[in-house]
């Protein structure tokens, strides 16, 4: 899937503007949020039907932006043949089983007294035995330009 390059491209005098679309595929692209959490909470998100992977869940503060194996929770998404699943991922090791996404589903993961649970629309499909403690923060990782964690 095309995107556009940021930044765009500059004009030339006496010469069409044109947007110029690049093909970036690779686990390239990430963020973590600017807000740190440290006790209970709760992360949602949604991802855009047509995506071909991404990685959404909670990391230490200091966690690499586009280094997915450290988040410690997440949720990752990848879509094969127009089929959209997801799996659990924790410190990039994955956790039960591959559940279908339907379009404009819900992700959530849930802190509480150190408990991490994870639904999809709704239905916990996880929880995890690894315990989550200290300071974190919400973090995405991309696999593909055009990929969008909403």
């Amino acid at each position: 899937m095309p995107c556009n390059t940021i930044p765009g491209v500059v004009g030339v005098e006496g010469q069409d503007a044109y947007i110029e679309t690049v093909l970036i595929a690779g686990w390239n692209a990430g963020a973590n949020s600017i807000d740190v959490q440290n006790g209970d909470c709760y992360f949602t998100w949604a991802v855009n039907d047509d995506i071909v992977g991404g990685v959404a869940g909670i990391g230490p503060v200091d966690r690499s932006p586009n280094n997915y194996a450290q988040l410690t929770h997440a949720i990752q998404i990848i879509s094969a043949n127009g089929t959209r699943v997801c799996q659990v991922v924790e410190r990039g090791a994955y956790k039960g089983s591959l559940v279908p996404l339907g379009s404009g589903a819900a992700l959530y993961i849930q802190r509480a007294r150190g408990i991490v649970e994870y639904r999809v629309g709704g239905t916990r499909i996880y929880t995890s035995s690894t315990p989550s403690t200290g300071s974190i923060r919400a973090g995405g990782v991309l696999y593909l330009s055009g990929d969008l964690i909403i």
